[in-house]
């Protein structure tokens, strides 16, 4: 609920790498997270107070006041499935957090040609993530997410390293403002192909 304060809530994505459509792996990093921000179209990045506040801005767990639990499960098209699991706790000036985010996809079939399906196969992609934020004072914190990333598909895996960034400033006029970039790494080969992720800037003011 806004109350009597009067909120805007603004979003630009921008990529920050360019490959061209369909050149970046790991679509699922690009999902969203949390009731809250899918229902406001992931608005989110200068109002995040709840644990998704790692998917959107790191620097927003600077804004929790208590130890908090968001557990996410969503099923939808193709019969993909996502689970998050996050959790957060603040220690005086330093908030930390720990999440877990994972999309599957099961009984993929495989064929190769018409007729019934020869088997099937699962698909998993997984991003495992330990976030820390600092608060410098009331009008300023920064942030920062760094993630384990993995993703199977029928025999073949691949792994690799990506990092968050955040921050946002409270300006005297209370606005908040607000930016992040989010999934910059690097994922080794997935069989032949190397893996570009979907790097992406937030940006927002509440």
């Amino acid at each position: 609920m806004i109350g009597r304060s009067f909120l805007i809530s603004c979003l630009f994505i921008t990529v920050f790498r360019t490959p061209g459509i369909g050149q970046t792996g790991l679509a699922f990093l690009k999902l969203g997270v949390g009731g809250r921000a899918l229902g406001m179209g992931e608005a989110y990045s200068a109002i995040a107070t709840d644990p998704s506040g790692m998917y959107y801005n790191p620097a927003s767990l600077a804004l929790a006041s208590s130890p908090q639990l968001l557990l996410m499960h969503k099923e939808w098209i193709q019969d993909a499935k996502t689970e998050f699991i996050g959790a957060t706790t603040t220690l005086g000036q330093v908030a930390l957090g720990i999440s877990v985010n994972s999309t599957s996809i099961n009984n993929i079939e495989i064929r190769e040609g018409p007729g019934p399906a020869q088997s099937w196969f699962d698909s998993h992609n997984a991003a495992i993530g330990i976030s820390g934020a600092y608060r410098f004072d009331s009008s300023f914190s920064i942030g920062v997410t760094g993630k384990y990333l993995y993703e199977k598909i029928l025999v073949n895996e691949a792994s690799g390293l990506a990092v968050d960034l955040g921050g946002w400033y409270l300006t005297p006029w209370n606005v908040r403002l607000a930016l992040a970039v989010n999934d910059l790494g690097s994922v080794n080969e997935l069989e032949f192909e190397s893996t570009n992720l979907p790097t992406t800037i937030r940006a927002g003011g509440s």
